[in-house]
């Protein structure tokens, strides 16, 4: 009689246990994507398509909570959270990963990385293998796919007939405060200057500076064609960031999982590279319709001027001999996916 008693009661917990064990296989995982932009950024919407491929390809596997507009970390804070494991998804650009990978600098270097179809490329090389592996090693997070920001171009205070670095030698040109992009407006052909974004606009409007690089897609939303005359496509840089994961969330990943994520990072990318191609001429047919003098110089100048810069620097001593004319040699895929 107790026997029985007792069996019934170990089978009673067992039960009990098991089906806690199943409840709590069940509970959605907690997933945070965070990233600097507001909502409505292509950026934005990007993390939204992800999300939603995530949870339909794997329904009840996780509890998304998108934060934008650095509402969730502050900038400077969301790489240290993703490599802590607090972030679990969001944005990583060479320019964050460099010190830490100092190989991956040259993917900063302008006129290198011509359009997102040759990023691609250079991403499944070996070289971009390597740097991937190493940002997984170095900085436990794991880059999936790219999202096109967009092309860093000219604006000029003034017209001014602009077909070769020669031609920006007098001109003061505003740009980013750190070393690196001070560099780029240098390697242009400028005469750089740190000035703060929000200063910008009057310094545009005073002729304190008579130059800045930016994004044709940002320019009537910040005003400053109120305050400039000519968009000279130079297209010097292109803007790419990685998405990536961090590797606490990654590594609690099953293979399957593991798929369906880079299967959204790719959604993600795509969405951004159709869409900021399109702003990109949008908002160059708007600006010429408003009156803007657009103009796109030959820049095979401003290419061979940059080489020569760059590859005299303090910047290319890191990088391996020839890796640069390698980078550049690689040609473009408008069907490579990065793997």
């Amino acid at each position: 009689m107790k026997n029985s008693i007792l069996k019934t009661l170990l089978g009673a917990c067992a039960a009990v246990a098991l089906s806690c064990g199943i409840a709590a296989a069940q509970q959605p995982q907690k997933v945070n994507i965070a990233y600097v932009v507001p909502d409505a950024d292509i950026l934005g919407q990007s993390m939204f398509i992800m999300s939603d491929y995530m949870k339909r390809s794997l329904p009840g596997r996780f509890d998304i909570a998108i934060h934008g507009n650095s509402s969730l970390f502050p900038q400077s804070q969301q790489i240290p959270a993703m490599q802590r494991g607090n972030l679990d998804i969001g944005f990583v650009n060479m320019f964050d990963v460099s010190p830490r990978v100092p190989e991956a600098s040259i993917l900063t270097a302008g006129y290198l990385v011509r359009d997102v179809e040759h990023n691609c490329v250079v991403m499944n090389s070996e070289f971009g293998r390597k740097v991937r592996a190493d940002v997984e090693s170095k900085m436990n997070i794991v880059m999936l796919n790219q999202a096109m920001i967009g092309y860093r171009t000219l604006v000029l205070r003034k017209k001014k007939d602009v077909k070769t670095p020669a031609d920006l030698s007098n001109i003061t040109m505003r740009e980013v405060g750190n070393e690196a992009f001070q560099f780029l407006a240098e390697a242009l052909g400028a005469k750089p200057t740190p000035i703060a974004f929000g200063e910008l606009y009057l310094a545009l409007q005073t002729g304190t500076v008579d130059a800045f690089a930016g994004f044709s897609t940002a320019m009537k939303s910040t005003k400053f064609n109120e305050v400039t005359e000519q968009l000279v496509q130079t297209n010097h840089l292109l803007g790419v960031d990685m998405i990536a994961v961090s590797k606490k969330f990654w590594d609690s990943l099953s293979n399957q999982e593991k798929q369906i994520v880079r299967e959204a990072a790719n959604a993600a990318s795509d969405f951004t590279i159709a869409n900021r191609k399109r702003a990109e001429a949008n908002a160059v047919a708007e600006l010429t319709k408003d009156g803007m003098t657009v103009t796109t110089p030959d820049v095979t100048p401003f290419r061979a001027h940059m080489r020569e810069k760059y590859l005299a620097s303090k910047f290319a001593q890191g990088w391996p001999a020839g890796l640069y004319d390698q980078i550049a040699a690689m040609p473009s895929d408008p069907d490579c996916r990065i793997k």
